[in-house]
């Protein structure tokens, strides 16, 4: 059984990305096509994510024996956490989600006897996964409206956090 952690919350757009990799792509300060308006200002996370006070969330991979809904998938361009199975949706880097060579996680749905934050949802649009637990946040396709767990009703995910949000990063 294989575990990753360092999955993060990012307080811009509410989806769940993955911090090993660098802060990714955030479709918050980015255009419809996943360009960055220039100049881009010289902020330490603009056009990233960003975890601020976030939980550090661990992931488990398919042959985890819980149920849950298998397949999910890390993005090398957005750095997001991504359902492929109803297509490569839209990535705020530009074009589809791409996860060559990505792990395969399961995400244990409520009621799964799971321990962890609950709310989290797969969003239609964009086919992320994001947090419902603070709004609809902002995404690449519902751009300001925020993401959507509809067409089909999305599954409310558990995530196991493995330690406190840190404190916020004064800049």
């Amino acid at each position: 059984m294989a575990k990753q952690s360092n999955w993060r919350f990012c307080n811009k757009c509410h989806v769940l990305w993955w911090a090993g990799q660098g802060l990714g792509a955030c479709p918050r300060n980015r255009d419809a096509n996943g360009n960055l308006p220039p100049p881009a200002p010289d902020t330490f996370d603009f056009g990233g994510h960003n975890s601020d006070r976030s939980f550090n969330f661990e992931l488990v991979t398919n042959d985890e024996p819980f149920p849950g809904q298998p397949d999910w998938q890390f993005c090398n361009k957005c750095h997001a956490l991504w359902w492929p199975n109803a297509g490569v949706g839209r990535c705020p880097a530009g074009g589809g989600h791409d996860s060559t060579n990505s792990w395969l996680f399961k995400l244990a749905t409520a009621g799964g006897g799971v321990s962890g934050q609950n709310n989290w949802r797969y969003c239609n649009l964009c086919h992320s996964l994001w947090w419902a637990g603070s709004g609809p946040g902002f995404c690449i396709v519902g751009r300001e409206r925020g993401h959507e767990a509809l067409n089909p009703p999305s599954f409310d995910f558990v995530l196991p956090a493995i330690a406190e949000p840190p404190p916020p990063i004064v800049r």
